[in-house]
């Protein structure tokens, strides 16, 4: 299947399949029933329509069968839409706040909340390292930019109210 840039991750309510296609803010939605067997449609996930690309989708989970949740690596943030299938309209709802550059998310039903994997969680802020470049160097202790420590963090599933005081 013909895709955008970059496809990292895949979700497959019913008989649809979507893939976020990272290196261009976009979800193509792709209809196996359909007679084409291609592409039904990529729509855009950036959330400021007309800027540049850069929030870097990258993975997806189902609220319901009615909203798809999107994260958002590079925005800190999974984006809302409302999802009618693979032919109806995509309608975005809003932005949760999450940690630094989350990475997956998934829908726990059992809990009714979302967990989101943050890759670089709290960053080089977490803890400090020493470093020495060998003999004749003086050791530097201090936040090192590779010493970021991911978090998990469940999120309640987020409703229409909630999603406007983000």
């Amino acid at each position: 299947f013909d895709v955008g840039l970059d496809p990292t991750s895949l979700a497959s309510p019913g008989t649809d399949l979507l893939v976020t296609n990272s290196n261009d803010d976009t979800v193509s939605v792709i209809d196996p029933a359909a007679a084409s067997n291609r592409v039904a449609r990529t729509f855009s996930v950036n959330p400021l329509p007309g800027q540049p690309f850069g929030s870097s989708p990258n993975s997806l989970a189902f609220l319901d069968g009615a909203h798809l949740v999107v994260s958002l690596g590079r925005d800190n943030a999974l984006a809302i839409y409302g999802w009618a299938g693979s032919h109806g309209p995509v309608t975005f709802q809003g932005l949760v706040p999450t940690g630094w550059y989350p990475g997956r998310v998934l829908m726990n039903t059992h809990v009714h909340r979302l967990v989101v994997a943050n890759q670089a969680g709290s960053g080089s802020l977490d803890h400090s390292i020493t470093v020495s470049e060998g003999s004749g160097t003086r050791p530097a202790t201090g936040k090192h930019v590779y010493a970021d420590r991911g978090s998990i963090r469940p999120i309640a599933s987020p409703t229409t109210a909630d999603m406007k005081t983000f």
